[in-house]
């Protein structure tokens, strides 16, 4: 098992995709950002701002 630290806010909800090689986070804000596994580390690739309110949930295809 790894541990990772993506920041200090506490996590409002994240979702893997089926391999477990990305992550996408929302920080209990309107942001939700999308990590990506590269050796042994995570590395940011996309960081979605178009919501206008609070992310409660989301999922990766």
């Amino acid at each position: 098992m790894s541990l990772y630290s993506f920041g200090l806010e506490p996590l409002s909800c994240h979702a893997w995709n089926k391999n477990r090689t990305q992550i996408a986070v929302s920080p209990n804000s309107s942001v939700v950002i999308i990590y990506e596994k590269k050796g042994n580390e995570w590395a940011k690739i996309h960081e979605l701002t178009e919501h206008s309110g609070r992310i409660t949930g989301t999922h990766i295809q």
